[in-house]
């Protein structure tokens, strides 16, 4: 789904949730390993827990700038 996506140019963006569950030593080898997972950058990843906010507002800056964006089916893209 992730490559068909990117064949059609859709942005993504990816929350890895529940990052308070994680160690602040584990945290970078973790999201590190989920980003080479899905073969994406940092930038499209944002780390976020529900309990603790951390990530909140990085990740509502991302869906705003992503909404802010011209849309990706203007191209003439089905």
């Amino acid at each position: 789904m992730l490559a068909f996506l990117a064949s059609v140019g859709v942005p993504t963006l990816f929350a890895l949730t529940k990052v308070d569950k994680l160690s602040a030593s584990q945290r970078p080898a973790r999201i590190a390993a989920v980003t080479d997972a899905l073969e994406t950058t940092a930038d499209q990843v944002i780390p976020f827990s529900a309990v603790t906010g951390e990530g909140r507002d990085e990740l509502a800056e991302a869906v705003v700038a992503l909404v802010d964006q011209p849309a990706w089916r203007s191209s003439g893209t089905p």
